[in-house]
């Protein structure tokens, strides 16, 4: 079986491209999503890591909001408005 893959450059802050066939086919949006990078014996593995509320980072409680990983917490804050809000008022 042959090999395949991209080569790519590192550049001089250790940050590494990954290609968008493979954001696409991992189903990581093109901003905030997360990978979990591990090294086992020289080997870098980069896998999707959980997802994670795209406004507050929780894990807890998921919904969809527009096809994307939004906790309750926020979806009532975009439903309701926040309390911040209801504070100043």
């Amino acid at each position: 079986m042959a090999k395949s893959g991209y080569l790519r450059e590192i550049d001089r802050l250790g940050r590494v491209v990954i290609p968008k066939q493979y954001r696409k086919e991992m189903n990581i949006p093109e901003e905030g999503g997360e990978v979990l990078l591990t090294c086992k014996n020289g080997v870098v593995t980069v896998s999707k890591s959980a997802e994670t509320c795209i406004f507050c980072r929780s894990r807890r409680k998921l919904g969809d909001f527009k096809g994307r990983p939004v906790c309750a917490k926020c979806l009532d804050e975009i439903r309701y408005g926040s309390a911040e809000e209801e504070e100043t008022e």
